[in-house]
Parts: C-alpha cells; sequence; structure tokens
C-alpha cells in the first residue's frame, strides 16, 4: 500500500504545477542539505557533518523519487563547482576523492528511506527509526567500498569511515526520524485520479469529475496521480 510523502501532503499539487513545486522542493531540499554539510566535526579521512540527518530528512519527507533527485541535485551542485558539499568543498576532485562513495551512498539512501515511508513508515516514530537506521546502513556500503581503496582495504575503511560515526550516525537517525512522523490520520485508500468517481459512487458521495475533486470536504490529499481519504470519508 502506498501512501502520500509529508511533502504532499503539506503542499498538493496539481500536472500543471508538478514540475515548478518539484523543482522547488528539490532546490529547496539541496540547499537544507548543503547547509548541514558545513555543520561537522573535523575528522580524517571523511569529516562528521550533519548531512546524513538532512539526507535522511530530505528521503522521508519527499519521497524515493523526488527525494533521490534532490540529493542528486545536490550531489550535481558540488561536481560543478558550487562549494556545497562539507568543509565548503566543491569539485569533481570530492567525487572522486575519499568521500565520492558516501555522496552517491547519500543518494541511495534517500531513495530507501523515501520508499519506506511511502510504505507507512512515517506513521510511526519506531517505524521511521527503523526506515532511518536502514537507509544509514545503505549509505555506508558504497562509500566504505570506495573509500576502502585509499585506506588499504575495507579494514581499513572500517576504521577509519565507520568506527568514528555509527554512533552519531545513529543518533542522527533518531533526530531524522522525529522530523516526518505525522498523525496516523490516513487511510489505507490511495486511488488514481481516474478510479475516483467510481469510489465516490460506491460510497454515496456524489461524484465529480477527477480534476475537481478537489473541491470535496472528505480528501485529504491530492497530487496530481492520486487522492488520499481521510477516515471521515468513510463514515
Amino acid at each position: 500500500m502506498t501512501f502520500a510523502p509529508l511533502a504532499d501532503r503539506l503542499w498538493t499539487n496539481d500536472q500543471s504545477s508538478a514540475l515548478l513545486r518539484n523543482g522547488a522542493l528539490a532546490l529547496i531540499g539541496s540547499l537544507l542539505i548543503a547547509v548541514a554539510a558545513q555543520i561537522n566535526v573535523p575528522m580524517q579521512p571523511v569529516p562528521m557533518t550533519l548531512q546524513t540527518l538532512a539526507v535522511l530528512a530530505v528521503g522521508a519527507a519527499f519521497g524515493w523519487r523526488l527525494g533521490a533527485a534532490t540529493v542528486a541535485l545536490y550531489v550535481l551542485e558540488g561536481a560543478v563547482g558550487l562549494p556545497v558539499y562539507a568543509e565548503m568543498k566543491a569539485g569533481l576532485a570530492v567525487l572522486t576523492g575519499p568521500t565520492g562513495g558516501y555522496l552517491l551512498g547519500f543518494i541511495l539512501a534517500a531513495a530507501v528511506v523515501g520508499f519506506l515511508a511511502e510504505r507507512g513508515f512515517d506513521r510511526s516514530v519506531p517505524k521511521m527509526m527503523l526506515a532511518m537506521l536502514i537507509g544509514a546502513a545503505v549509505l555506508y556500503v558504497p562509500g566504505l567500498i570506495w573509500l576502502s581503496g585509499f585506506v588499504g582495504g575495507m579494514e581499513g575503511a572500517f576504521t577509519f569511515g565507520f568506527g568514528p560515526f555509527w554512533i552519531g550516525d545513529i543518533v542522527k537517525a533518531a533526530v531524522a526520524a522525529l522530523t516526518p512522523v505525522t498523525e496516523n490520520k490516513f487511510t489505507t485508500v490511495v486511488l488514481s485520479r481516474e478510479n475516483v468517481n467510481e469510489w465516490l459512487s460506491v460510497r454515496n458521495i456524489p461524484t465529480v469529475h477527477p480534476i475537481f475533486v478537489d473541491q470535496l470536504n472528505t480528501y485529504d490529499v491530492i497530487t496530481s496521480q492520486y487522492v488520499v481519504f481521510t477516515k471521515e470519508a468513510f463514515e
């Protein structure tokens, strides 16, 4: 069962404005990650920053597609020379350096957390915490593999790229898990716009053309493709 991510619940959209909305959210999200990247504890060879917290929160709030696209935009911004990486670094040299694998891992982590959030994990703190920990673990896979080429193998990668950070990442995952959690007031009914009229007619709710469905009082979220109804729709 698919749920609308937090961004869709707070900022609904239709097909005509989807590109503008998603572009604005991606830009805002990438800037948030860039700011978080500058809040760091200097360590070698990989600095400990709040990037992980921001990446996981963006994935949970935006969903897997937009979340991954937002983090990819952040990586691209740094690659073309904008000083958005940790310690105000930028350029392709960072992507090919020790931290390159972690930057790829950020994209994967946002996608995984967003996917789980869309499956209802953002409806409770324990499940969201689990999603965040899974995302953090996914982040380490390409990060450690890439780092191992710079520190003499996987043992060195775990020593320098995991050992100093795992406790901090658990704390950051816990904080990120609290941010997107919302009240469990949504039903499990997620309809495509094409099926809205049929669903409403079965429940004796006046039917409307899908494009005008936002005039109803029984919906909670409308996106360009889906409508999510509240419990009141069943009463």
